[in-house]
């Protein structure tokens, strides 16, 4: 009795780590899914934007809107500005964020025009991968076919479901940021090293001289 007993417990066992194995791989194929899915919508309105006949500056705009409802743009450049940003009071946070989203916008339009101008050559999407559960994290691979035959890889990354990057041919955007808005605020307070109380605000005049400054690729 006892051994059946035993055994009736390890079939058990076994019997509901299956069921929480399918559970657990049915949440990751759906979200996986869905991470695909807003890579394809995504995709499809960067290439529809850059055939537009609007100006320039207009797609840089239109591209920004893009972005903003796309993108997480506060977790992003909150994660750029590092441990400075508890420092900000909701005004200069709001001012940083618009001039964020305005720098990323340009920089992104700029990598992301040499490949999405063809037609000819759609995203495929390779695969997926969810990298944890809490937060929900994911990835989601793709590739550009070029009319040479090579394939330009892209990899977004996603974090409770909004995109937080997209590496073009492993260039990561948001590593150039951080040291790009770090060393200028270390100049700054260097520069200014007796305005304690105006730090804050010469970084973002310095930070908004140097996006007016950033070329912007032709159409």
């Amino acid at each position: 009795m006892v051994k059946k007993f035993l055994n009736f417990v390890l079939f058990s066992l076994i019997f509901s780590n299956l069921e929480v194995g399918r559970a657990q791989a049915t949440v990751s194929t759906s979200q996986a899914t869905q991470e695909e899915n807003a890579v394809r919508t995504f995709s499809q309105k960067v290439i529809s934007l850059l055939k537009t006949s609007s100006s320039l500056p207009q797609k840089i705009t239109d591209f920004q809107t893009l972005l903003q409802n796309c993108f997480d743009i506060q977790a992003m450049g909150r994660s750029v500005l590092g441990p400075h940003w508890n420092q900000y009071p909701d005004a200069e946070k709001s001012r940083y964020l618009g001039l964020f989203l305005k720098d990323i916008g340009v920089c992104y339009f700029n990598l992301l025009k040499k490949y999405y101008n063809q037609e000819e050559n759609p995203v495929t999407i390779e695969k997926s991968q969810i990298l944890k559960q809490e937060p929900k994290t994911a990835h989601v691979w793709a590739s550009i076919a070029r009319a040479n035959g090579q394939k330009v890889s892209l990899k977004f990354l996603f974090i409770r479901g909004k995109m937080m990057e997209v590496f073009v041919e492993n260039v990561y955007l948001m590593n150039a940021k951080k040291e790009e808005y770090r060393s200028l605020w270390r100049k700054v307070t260097a520069a200014h090293p007796e305005k304690t109380n105006q730090h804050l605000t010469l970084f973002l005049n310095k930070l908004e001289e140097l996006i007016q400054q950033r070329p912007i690729a032709a159409s």
